[in-house]
């Protein structure tokens, strides 16, 4: 089969008799069709992104919170922070802590009242002997409303005991018992809780004067802790109170030691009766000593409550006048 094909001149001979020739020559039309057609659209396949920039010039609300990539893909949102309490709530849930702060302190100084006959200097001697002699232990309790407003605490601290160098006896409103952080002489902490195993009584001493007596038992539980203490304070009278150390063998608690301890100076009256015009004005014990402020003096039971007397006084003062208004009838 012969063919013959002249581009560019008016005159072709071919031999167009067989049908395979008809259909490549129909095909190369089609092809030379979607060429032409594809050269005139050509420019619309391309993106304008400055156009598309000019148009996005002004934005909506939305707009801020997402950008459009030149080259047109997805947009990508950005997150902005989101504010989950306003300052009114702020200002509002301060009030309220304050409010729990003040009644939780409340609860706790209360249920800690038959222990402030603890408060004050005491030398205490052990009944174990260590190298050849019982140890002595000087020791001074104090209040503590520094630390945590909210839940105020008896501190002692004593520069040579064997046994607790320093101690933070509080009370636990939720739980409803004690908590006693003990530290040793080598800075373990024991932490103990625990309730009155004798419960608080006041009774007349052989002076014919008022005196307090209790048992405050606390123990250390929890799986982690290698050797677990108790301690109890067996307050015996205004005067004495007995320190009893234990410490868990096996399966039971035994007893290391008891120190006995006696009050140095001033012992403290039985009830709000005795005290006169000597009422503590921080924890409501019997002041020993006495603090001054705009030009009047009032009494602290300890340097503690002192200390948190100078820190705030308006304070302690608010908090008096509270408590004078609450006893006027209505």
């Amino acid at each position: 089969m012969s063919k013959q094909f002249q581009c560019g001149n008016v005159s072709t001979r071919a031999k167009l008799s067989t049908p395979f020739f008809v259909s490549r020559a129909a095909m190369g039309i089609c092809l030379l069709a979607v060429t032409i057609a594809t050269a005139g659209c050509g420019g619309a396949t391309k993106s304008n992104a400055p156009a598309a920039a000019k148009s996005s010039d002004v934005k909506s609300a939305n707009d801020t919170n997402s950008e459009v990539e030149a080259s047109g893909s997805k947009a990508r949102p950005k997150f902005e922070a989101v504010t989950l309490e306003s300052e009114a709530a702020k200002t509002s849930n301060s009030a309220s802590n304050g409010t729990s702060e003040k009644q939780q302190m409340e609860s706790v100084v209360a249920a800690m009242q038959p222990l402030q006959v603890m408060l004050g200097k005491w030398r205490g001697v052990t009944n174990k002997e260590f190298k050849g002699s019982k140890a002595v232990d000087e020791s001074e309790w104090i209040w503590d409303f520094r630390t945590n407003r909210a839940q105020p605490a008896l501190i002692v601290k004593s520069e040579k005991s064997p046994y607790i160098r320093e101690g933070r006896l509080t009370y636990l409103p939720g739980a409803r018992e004690f908590q006693f952080t003990a530290t040793t002489p080598e800075g373990t902490q024991h932490v103990m809780k625990g309730t009155f195993e004798r419960e608080p009584e006041e009774f007349t001493g052989d002076d014919n004067k008022p005196q307090k007596s209790y048992k405050l038992k606390l123990t250390e539980t929890g799986a982690n802790v290698e050797v677990p203490w108790e301690v109890a304070f067996d307050q015996q009278e205004n005067n004495r109170y007995l320190v009893e150390v234990s410490q868990k063998r096996g399966s039971k608690f035994q007893r290391v030691d008891t120190i006995g301890t006696q009050r140095q100076g001033t012992s403290v009256a039985a009830n709000d009766e005795d005290y006169g015009e000597r009422k503590c004005i921080i924890s409501g014990g019997l002041g020993t000593s006495t603090v001054s402020y705009g030009g009047k003096t009032y009494w602290v039971c300890c340097s503690g409550c002192q200390a948190a007397f100078n820190d705030d006084p308006k304070r302690w003062l608010a908090k008096m006048e509270e408590a004078d208004k609450a006893k006027k009838p209505q």
